[in-house]
């Protein structure tokens, strides 16, 4: 067990260091059934947005995994990104600022998130999220007993 987790530490590192990647780990339910809580996922560099992408972004303190439903251009001239947890009836709520509400057809009105705020998107492969599953628990567990 112990070989195993060396190996993927240092597949980890390898794949930072040659494609400029970062890591996340999944916390919560609102990316089930393709993303589960403690699943560590890959984070490619910041690059072109589109609909269906799952991106990481920053609101506070936490990283908030979720899949882009809608991108417009906003008023002031921000690129925005509407984006919502595939289990989750609604969007997240974004920056009223910089993105001005958008009607999204099926979805009402909607606040995106400015693509400065948003940190790089999960590495996919065949449209399939590139992931260690549930190797983050131990994170999260930690973080919870020091919080």
């Amino acid at each position: 067990m112990s070989t195993l987790l060396i190996v993927v530490t240092v597949m980890l590192y390898v794949a930072g260091v040659v494609f400029g990647a970062g890591f996340a780990v999944v916390q919560g339910r609102s990316m089930e059934p393709i993303l589960h809580s403690g699943d560590l996922v890959v984070i490619i560099d910041k690059g072109d947005y589109s609909v269906g992408d799952i991106v990481v972004y920053r609101k506070g303190d936490r990283l908030i995994i979720h899949r882009i439903i809608a991108v417009y251009q906003s008023e002031s001239g921000f690129e925005c990104y509407v984006v919502k947890g595939d289990n989750n009836p609604i969007t997240d709520m974004g920056d009223p600022v910089r993105c001005s509400p958008v009607a999204i057809e099926g979805v009402g009105y909607s606040v995106g998130i400015p693509e400065d705020a948003i940190l790089g998107k999960v590495f996919e492969v065949s449209g399939i999220p590139v992931k260690i599953p549930y190797i983050g628990i131990v994170k999260i567990l930690l973080e919870s007993l020091y919080s």
